[in-house]
């Protein structure tokens, strides 16, 4: 029998793994970005790193939504169309959780089997939120791994 307490529980562990996936996804834009742009993109006239340059693209990634995020790695046109559609996915399961989810299954909060149902249903999204922001951790290491091996 799922309890109050668990389902608080399990929808805290789905937020977490919802806001990893998209920190992840921010880190892989600022990855392609530099991987696939101009590096004077970064440096100031002497050839060095422009740290305000590099910070203000920082800023400007971090208050992206994921929504936004995806379409910034569409535009760069380095990742396959499968894995930017896996992305507009896994954002429609990460809005659903943060704007809808409580508001759909408030009512079902009143019942043994509602409450069931809504920590199942959680457990559910944490999963597919979790190993799809693991997966994007193995990718980036693997790919700064490869950049590096070129440097």
């Amino acid at each position: 029998m799922a309890t109050t307490d668990e389902i608080m529980t399990a929808l805290g562990e789905a937020v977490f793994a919802a806001q990893g996936f998209e920190m992840n996804v921010g880190s892989l834009l600022l990855f392609l970005t530099v991987e696939a742009g101009d590096p004077a993109q970064f440096q100031n006239p002497d050839g060095d790193r422009d740290e305000a340059a590099v910070r203000a693209f920082l800023e400007q990634v971090d208050r992206l939504t994921l929504g936004q995020l995806k379409g910034k790695l569409e535009a760069l046109g380095a990742l396959d169309e499968e894995t930017i559609s896996q992305i507009s996915l896994l954002n429609e399961k990460r809005k659903r959780l943060i704007h809808y989810f409580v508001a759909d299954y408030v009512d079902c909060m009143d019942t043994v089997e509602g409450r069931q149902s809504v920590l199942e249903e959680l457990k559910g999204i944490n999963a597919t939120l979790t190993e799809a922001w693991h997966n994007l951790q193995a990718f980036l290491a693997e790919k700064a791994l490869e950049h590096r091996a070129r440097q």
